[in-house]
């Protein structure tokens, strides 16, 4: 499934809808190059949930834990498999929406991923987000994402 945003308003609403479908345990990956708008995307799935203040990039933290038992990760600064031990990755996985920036920097990690979205920026402000599901629960949140986003 593709969706064309045109501005990070548009990329946050995406989000922030695409929230109402996420059940947990539930794992998100989001990939694309720098300020391709993985953050924005990030946060609107939080809004929806009702972090607002606390929301914060997790670029040095690695991992934020929000209210409602949403996590955070930025995989930017992870430079070898096995540091994701230490993260606590592999913990939160089965117990909470977990959203991962930069997750294919960490592509050999093992636990189940249930969306995949790919964001490509067109230009300053257009952005191409794929999206592929790899896990029941990810088919399930797709399928109700194109039945809202065929309607508009």
């Amino acid at each position: 499934m593709k969706i064309i945003t045109k501005s990070e308003e548009e990329t946050f609403m995406l989000g922030k809808h695409l929230g109402k479908f996420l059940k947990k345990p539930f794992v998100v990956e989001l990939n694309g190059d720098m300020a391709a708008g993985k953050t924005h995307l990030a946060k609107g799935i939080c809004a929806f949930f009702g972090v607002g203040r606390e929301f914060s990039s997790p670029t040095y933290a690695i991992i934020n834990k929000y209210s409602c038992d949403i996590y955070h990760m930025d995989a930017y600064r992870i430079e070898d498999i096995e540091e994701i031990e230490y993260t606590g990755l592999y913990d939160i996985v089965d117990e909470g929406i977990v959203l991962i920036e930069w997750a294919s920097l960490i592509k050999e990690a093992e636990f189940k991923r249930d969306l995949i979205i790919n964001i490509t920026k067109k230009d300053f402000d257009e952005r191409v987000i794929e999206f592929y599901s790899k896990s029941d629960e990810g088919k399930f949140v797709l399928d109700k994402l194109e039945k809202e986003y065929g309607r508009r």
